[in-house]
């Protein structure tokens, strides 16, 4: 059986039991902290969290852990049928990671490390962040999903990309909903799907465990 390694506090790790919970596919938890011992790295080469064990051996990468289910589990169907709307969600989803949700990490130091961020990053950050929405107001179809009428890989790593963001909105001054004016009708239809409430649960009930956790760490 598939075995997913990680933890539900990691917006990446959600990405991945959101596409395995849709397409109904049996697989076993198993629970990964972030910076896991040496022993993970055969598993996860960076040490990073996703990875997944499939009869074949270790995957890591969120992209290419979507990739290799949609490919291995294709029904119920996460993408376009075409080629070109496939590529076109892949565009989608790189925007995503690379404009909004790891754009919105560089502002992690001064939201959970009390880090005084100087201006011009926030700035550079909220630049970069602007041009990424601008573009998912461009590609985006909202009707009702990213792609059209059916929930993709699109809009299951959008979901989680925009954690980071929501958790640093303090930080930067930028209005996601007036830039993308189909987001909030979007983020409402996903947050009401079966396996989005099922995740936020085990979320909400997790989240202060790790950061005690971390605090206690911390004071060690």
């Amino acid at each position: 059986m598939l075995k997913l390694y990680g933890y539900v506090i990691s917006n990446y790790y959600n990405m991945v039991e959101h596409a395995l919970l849709t397409k109904g596919v049996a697989f076993d938890r198993e629970k990964v902290l972030p910076g896991g011992d040496a022993a993970y790295l055969d598993k996860s080469p960076l040490g990073k969290i996703p990875s997944i064990e499939t009869e074949h051996g270790f995957l890591s990468e969120t992209s290419v852990i979507l990739d290799y289910i949609e490919a291995h589990y294709p029904q119920p169907p996460l993408a376009p049928a075409d080629r070109w709307g496939q590529f076109k969600m892949k565009e989608l989803m790189k925007i995503t990671e690379l404009y909004i949700e790891l754009q919105a990490r560089r502002l992690l130091p001064a939201l959970m490390g009390g880090i005084q961020l100087d201006q011009a990053t926030l700035d550079d950050v909220a630049t970069i962040m602007g041009k990424g929405y601008g573009a998912l107001a461009r590609l985006g179809q909202f009707t009702p999903y990213l792609m059209g009428e059916q929930v993709t890989m699109a809009d299951i790593v959008l979901r989680y990309s925009l954690v980071v963001p929501k958790l640093c909105a303090s930080l930067v001054k930028i209005d996601a909903h007036a830039i993308v004016p189909g987001l909030a009708a979007w983020e409402t239809r996903m947050d009401g799907l079966e396996v989005s409430r099922s995740i936020d649960a085990r979320m909400k009930e997790e989240m202060p465990k790790f950061m005690a956790q971390r605090a206690q760490q911390g004071g060690a």
